[in-house]
This record gives structure tokens, C-alpha cells and sequence, in this order.
């Protein structure tokens, strides 16, 4: 079941998964995110437990 969710993002992501979507490969904002965040969750699966950092605020 899909819950509907609101997220601030930066201005440049955006521009991102904008250009994703006139690609044609996406149907939506949402799937292009999802997408993204499939690929990001499996990666950190492949990572042994020692090696995970909170990478996602590095820019900050």
C-alpha cells in the first residue's frame, strides 16, 4: 500500500529528477524518487554494518 507523503528537497535534485522525467523513463516525480531510494536502501543492505554512515547528511 503506497502512503502519501510531503518532503522539502533542494532545488537542484529537483532539477534532477525533472530532467529524469522528460527522459520518458518515469512516470512521476514519486516514481523517479522511489526509484532512487530502492537503489540507495539496496546498496546500504550490501554494506557490513561497520562500514554504514549517515552518508545522506554529509553536506551538511
Amino acid at each position: 500500500m503506497r502512503k502519501k507523503i510531503s518532503i522539502c528537497i533542494e532545488e537542484n535534485i529537483l532539477k534532477d529528477v525533472e530532467h529524469e522525467l522528460e527522459q520518458g523513463l518515469f512516470r512521476s516525480r514519486s516514481h523517479v524518487i522511489e526509484f532512487a531510494l530502492q537503489g540507495y536502501i539496496k546498496s546500504r543492505k550490501g554494506q557490513g554494518k561497520e562500514e554504514q554512515g549517515d552518508e545522506i547528511y554529509a553536506t551538511r
